[in-house]
């Protein structure tokens, strides 16, 4: 199904919250995977804004959790955490995600996200709209986040890579989510 927002609409939190802000917002989770398309009211706007889908392999220890973070470029954060405007290189991982703990912002990959275990797999796909990927482990719980997202942490702050909207115009957005038998 899809749902519209219209100006000055909060939405409750299912499984986001969105403003409307004069703006009209249409979410769908049709064809398979969650769509985002926003159109730009009389004024100019920005796009900022991303999803938070965490994933977990009931049963599973984390330490025999298989991932695979398909990235090439990372995004450079300051001593508060914030995006300093650089990337750097760095180096796709696959491999048992054990111990180890994400908290990072890379630029989005071409190929899926992919969360392997018990002879499931789950793959996170940024089918378009989506140039910046948060990755999310931490080391007290036995989840994972890939989430897509359409701006730089603190963009709506800092300015960097918003995407700005004329009036009149859209911005549209979708990623997917497969679950298979491994």
């Amino acid at each position: 199904g899809s749902r519209t927002f219209d100006d000055e609409f909060v939405a409750p939190a299912e499984p986001f919250a969105l403003v409307g802000g004069g703006r009209r917002i249409e979410i769908s989770f049709g064809e398979g995977y969650p769509y985002a398309q926003v159109y730009a009211p009389d004024d100019d706007d920005v796009i900022a804004f991303g999803y938070h889908p965490y994933f977990r392999l009931p049963g599973i220890e984390r330490s025999a959790w298989a991932v695979e973070i398909p990235v090439s470029e990372r995004v450079v954060l300051d001593s508060e955490e914030l995006p300093t405007g650089a990337v750097e290189k760095t180096d796709a991982f696959a491999g048992p995600l054990g111990s180890r703990t994400f908290d990072d912002e890379f630029a989005a990959p071409g190929e899926p996200f992919v969360l392997a275990g018990g002879g499931r797999r789950i793959e996170v796909s940024f089918v378009r709209g989506y140039p910046y990927a948060q990755i999310y482990a931490p080391e007290d719980d036995e989840v994972i986040a890939f989430e897509p997202m359409t701006a730089p942490t603190n963009a709506l702050v800092s300015g960097r890579d918003l995407n700005l909207l004329q009036p009149g115009e859209s911005y549209e957005a979708s990623f997917s989510v497969t679950v298979m038998s491994a």
